[in-house]
């Protein structure tokens, strides 16, 4: 199985190039395990990557994986520098924000998107490496909804193109 490509911010509807995309930087709730991309919730004043079947107060995309802030190292269980706090970027999910990411079909197969799957709802789904996708074999859980795709370029991992997508106003924590 190819690797997925991490989700990530792609454009700002209603904007011009050189956009600069909405970021804050959240506290990390202990014991998560997440990389850079996974989908993120509020959990009271701090932030985890979602479940996948829980499709409420999504913030945004995670800008990096869980403990690479200053003063925190993957191995490290304490942090280096004396009460930092485990924090995250976190792009932040509004009506406005597209992310990019590949599309599977509920395993860890990535599939080539097509016309067929813009303006359709789905839910997204994490694989064993830790990566995230659009599911396209869930139409139940839905958080994303397909705007565009590209199946060739050099962006794209030829021959699973991406899906440009933003989060469902109905998830969104803000």
């Amino acid at each position: 199985m190819p690797i997925a490509l991490p989700f990530r911010p792609s454009s700002r509807e209603g904007a011009g190039q050189g956009v600069m995309f909405p970021v804050r930087h959240f506290p990390v709730l202990g014991g998560e395990s997440f990389i850079l991309g996974a989908p993120m919730t509020r959990n009271g004043v701090n932030v985890d990557e979602i479940d996948t079947n829980d499709v409420a107060l999504v913030l945004g995309v995670a800008g990096a994986a869980n403990e690479s802030a200053f003063g925190f190292g993957n191995a490290d269980t304490v942090s280096h520098v004396t009460g930092r706090e485990n924090t995250i970027p976190v792009f932040l999910a509004d009506r406005n924000q597209i992310f990019e990411g590949q599309l599977s079909n509920g395993t860890a197969n990535l599939v080539v998107p097509d016309a067929a799957n813009v303006g359709v709802s789905y839910g997204v789904v994490r694989h064993a490496d830790g990566t995230w996708t659009v599911d396209e074999a869930d139409t139940t859980n839905n958080v994303v909804a397909v705007v565009a795709f590209v199946t060739q370029g050099p962006e794209c991992s030829d021959p699973f193109g991406q899906v440009f997508f933003r989060f469902l106003a109905s998830t969104l924590a803000t």
